[in-house]
């Protein structure tokens, strides 16, 4: 946990810049004023909760989000234009008795909540009204309902590469990304005869490391973490088809996965692709590695360390149990 709350904490949000949109948990107010919750890594804005000040005593709430470039809407008809299309969901639900699968909003201010797998079931249709909020950039969007009142998610920001939505209200954490720019969620495969791999099976899981290196920079650290990396530890996912990670020089990553006759490929889908990051907690090594997914997936994995031959990389999940990786060689199968 204290490795996440640092990650926002390194990647202030000025226009142009990578960004999270990390919120303070409830009952706490946000350093610009403006109440319960809210995205408070942007836009310079800094909090206690966002930064390495208090690691211990601010509880996470709720995870904060991919990376992105803010997309500049200085007025609420900046940010209707931008909004615009179908944004497929991966954060919480507008209706959790019928989660959707996407929403589309229209350019004349009207949406329809999608379900179904293709987005083809139109569940709820109605208007949406935008409020301009204190924060640059920030919006309140409102789904007016055919009874009256309205949903409002009352502190959103738009972002590209990837283009996305966040928002919030005091409960919950919504986040869309844009519908033609995702795949569709993965299909787990069968099963192989004899099951699944048990993590730990590849020999190289058993070979004693090398000792820890020591990097001059933080750059030497990220370069010695791109590749592919088979888990010999069993908490790594619970998705037996998921056999390791793949992590690319452009700060992208997808799970590597098998299928029935041990191919291995990597995921592209929400919930096995997104961004991964090194934070060093409170400016200093040890480092600690971040990967987010769009949707499900993520994982803080503080006190890593990368060996000397023979290669292991490792740190903990959750500062309790150890997870352990090895080269990986796609080609060569499991």
């Amino acid at each position: 946990m204290r490795g996440l709350l640092l990650t926002a904490a390194i990647v202030t949000v000025l226009s142009g810049a990578p960004f999270f949109a990390c919120e303070a948990p409830p009952n706490k107010s946000v350093a610009d004023g403006s109440g319960e919750g809210g995205p408070i890594c942007y836009s310079g804005v800094t909090n206690p909760y966002c930064d390495a000040a208090a690691p211990d005593t601010a509880p996470l709430w709720p995870t904060c989000g991919l990376p992105g470039v803010l997309h500049p809407t200085p007025d609420t008809a900046t940010f209707l234009a931008t909004l615009v299309g179908t944004w497929r969901r991966c954060g919480d639900p507008l209706d959790v008795s019928s989660p959707e699968s996407a929403v589309r909003i229209n350019s004349d201010s009207t949406y329809e909540i999608l379900g179904g797998a293709d987005a083809s079931q139109v569940l709820r249709r109605g208007t949406i009204t935008l409020f301009p909020t204190p924060n640059e950039n920030v919006v309140e969007v409102d789904f007016n309902l055919p009874g009256g009142g309205a949903f409002a998610l009352a502190r959103g920001v738009l972002a590209d590469a990837p283009r996305s939505w966040h928002a919030t209200n005091t409960s919950f954490d919504y986040r869309f990304v844009d519908w033609s720019e995702t795949q569709p969620a993965r299909q787990p495969p069968s099963p192989p005869d004899g099951g699944w791999p048990e993590a730990g099976s590849a020999s190289a899981c058993h070979v004693t490391p090398g000792a820890a290196r020591s990097f001059a920079a933080d750059a030497a650290v990220e370069n010695a973490l791109i590749g592919n990396w088979r888990s010999c530890s069993s908490g790594f996912s619970s998705e037996p088809w998921v056999v390791g990670v793949s992590l690319a020089a452009d700060g992208g990553f997808g799970l590597v996965v098998t299928d029935e006759q041990g191919h291995l490929s990597v995921a592209t889908d929400i919930d096995h692709a997104g961004a991964w990051s090194v934070v060093r907690q409170a400016g200093q090594p040890p480092y600690t590695l971040v990967l987010r997914a769009a949707a499900r997936f993520a994982l803080v994995m503080p006190q890593m360390t990368v060996t000397d031959p023979p290669v292991a990389l490792s740190g903990l999940k959750d500062d309790t149990s150890k997870l352990v990786f090895v080269p990986l060689d796609l080609d060569a199968g499991l």
